[in-house]
């Protein structure tokens, strides 16, 4: 019922976090283990499709319609289109005609069904302008070896305040790794 419940109050989420499911059905914490064993009953039984500590019911897909149906597209057009450079929430709020919480709600919505890709706060890339950017940081770090932010900036076309959160994830997916004030390619993406 409370899975039920969540995808009818947020239409356009895909899962519920298992915190939510959880706290609104099992408010006493004794009841808390009980409900989790439950829960992955119906998991066993197909009823509910579970992904680390997200769930929903199967069959379940968000559902973009009215506003959020245009405003998506909207979003998704300017992210796409700006490449590293984003607008920020409030700016894409204002072009997709919405409130700025609202915008946020498509913009968790966005990224929960991997259409962005978020980089830090209020940092969301499009997966080809961050595909595109990545091949081409590994392209350039093929032939040069190594990369300060001066030259990713003259690469990417986009200013530090984007680049630094977007190398910092390629850091984290093990494409490169900081040395000073370099970045060098790591492991497979060494070869060519």
């Amino acid at each position: 019922q409370a899975l039920a419940q969540f995808h009818r109050r947020e239409p356009l989420r895909a899962f519920v976090p298992l915190n939510l499911v959880i706290g609104a059905a099992a408010p006493a914490v004794k009841q808390r283990e009980g409900l989790r064993l439950a829960l992955e009953a119906l998991v066993r039984q197909g009823m509910v499709v579970s992904t680390g500590d997200r769930m929903r019911l199967v069959g379940h897909q968000p559902q973009w319609s009215g506003p959020f149906a245009a405003a998506r597209e909207k979003i998704l057009d300017e992210i796409l289109r700006s490449g590293l450079a984003v607008p920020s929430p409030g700016e894409l709020a204002a072009a997709a005609g919405l409130e700025e919480k609202d915008c946020q709600r498509v913009l968790e919505a966005l990224v929960e069904a991997g259409e962005l890709q978020p980089l830090g706060s209020d940092i969301y890339l499009h997966p080809q302008v961050f595909t595109n950017s990545r091949a081409a940081v590994v392209e350039y770090l093929r032939q040069n070896q190594k990369m300060n932010i001066a030259a990713a900036r003259d690469l990417l076309n986009a200013s530090r305040k984007y680049l630094l959160p977007f190398l910092e994830q390629l850091d984290r997916e093990g494409v490169t790794r900081r040395e000073g004030d370099y970045r060098v390619l790591v492991g497979k993406n060494l070869a060519n």
